[in-house]
């Protein structure tokens, strides 16, 4: 057992009903590592349920370390599951379609579509499709007719401090007027110069301003 569950034993200890339902979670994972729907459906109980706290902190840690997936690709198996459930044809909401889902990447677009949607959508591919194989690129192409496309990302703005290194010769020329004696006997006439000077690059600098 990890150090970091060592103070919440009792807290992240299992009962003996989610010790086995996990166990049987998992094993259908094992089992149906090939089919997004089942995985897709333990890893939310799992995930909802927080079955996984007697060995790991977070679920992102024991999708990495358990399966060797990322918490991002868990999710989207989750989500298709979803969409792959309400796309049955005991969906209250779909007329039967002998073509159902086969993988993830097909019903992805689906996941931000109503369940309504989601079967209307998935019909028009199917019909679209003409026997041939439903696509994620079709999926996408109709969603975006349907609800029209994502909005652009806003553009980045520069950061006007990027590459300055105004700050940098600033110092090094404070550093530098450090060094002056106060004994030497040019030290007043010395500064005034840079004090003159500055004055007038602030002008320029702030003219218009």
């Amino acid at each position: 057992m990890k150090p970091d569950f060592k103070e919440n034993l009792l807290e992240n200890t299992l009962t003996i009903n989610e010790k086995a339902e996990f166990e049987t979670l998992e094993d259908t994972i094992k089992r149906e590592m090939g089919s997004f729907i089942a995985v897709g459906n333990a890893l939310q109980t799992i995930r909802d349920q927080r079955l996984y706290r007697e060995e790991f902190k977070t679920f992102k840690d024991y999708c990495n370390e358990k399966w060797g997936i990322g918490k991002a690709h868990a999710n989207r198996l989750i989500g298709g599951s979803r969409v792959a459930a309400n796309l049955a044809p005991r969906g209250a909401l779909c007329t039967p379609c002998e073509i159902q889902p086969t993988n993830e990447a097909q019903v992805r677009p689906l996941t931000v579509l109503e369940p309504a949607q989601q079967c209307e959508v998935w019909e028009e591919a199917v019909r679209s499709a003409d026997g041939k194989t439903i696509t994620y690129k079709q999926i996408k192409s109709l969603v975006a007719e349907l609800i029209g496309p994502a909005a652009p990302s806003p553009p980045k703005k520069k950061d006007p401090y990027a590459h300055s290194d105004a700050n940098y010769f600033v110092s090094l020329a404070m550093m530098n007027l450090e060094k002056i004696r106060d004994d030497d006997p040019l030290r007043v006439e010395a500064v005034g110069r840079i004090s003159e000077w500055i004055q007038e690059k602030l002008n320029i600098w702030t003219e218009g301003e």
